[in-house]
């Protein structure tokens, strides 16, 4: 082994393996051994991820729109408040700043002339059930009751 023939070692920089560590213990009992930036990056990275998930409910709860109106505005009142703001004079800049909108939204919003164009027609996307759609109505209709999962 490697460190076997270099006595002279006294930091070995290693990943987290228990099988290495076993090893440069064997070879250098009197080594230091400290993780390599890589890993070290990489095991932050993952613990970080893995709380942020565990507090995801958290973010959403303190996003400043959802603790000023409760999440309830709709877009047509978002496109009003808007228009009433530009034709107050107000900037594009201070419309997002007021609203706690993006500037982008805002902009968008403020393209739009009408509320009525705000509206967009659903989009149909077809579906692995679309062959089937008929029968599944029919075995609905006739025994409302089979749970939709063993159709």
């Amino acid at each position: 082994m490697w460190l076997g023939e270099h006595p002279g070692v006294e930091i070995v920089c290693r990943d987290g393996a228990a099988g290495y560590a076993d090893a440069v213990h064997q070879a250098l009992p009197d080594a230091l051994q400290v993780g390599d930036r890589w890993h070290i990056w990489h095991n932050l990275a993952q613990a970080v991820g893995k709380e942020v998930a565990v507090h995801s409910g958290c973010w959403a709860t303190a996003s400043r729109v959802r603790k000023l109106d409760g999440g309830t505005t709709t877009a047509l009142q978002r496109w009003q408040q808007v228009h009433d703001l530009l034709e107050a004079g107000v900037g594009l800049l201070e419309c997002a700043r007021r609203l706690s909108l993006a500037l982008n939204t805002v902009k968008r919003y403020a393209r739009i002339d009408k509320p009525e164009r705000m509206r967009r027609a659903p989009q149909y996307r077809p579906t692995l059930v679309d062959p089937h759609r008929e029968y599944l109505r029919q075995r609905r209709a006739e025994d409302p009751a089979v749970p939709v999962l063993q159709l």
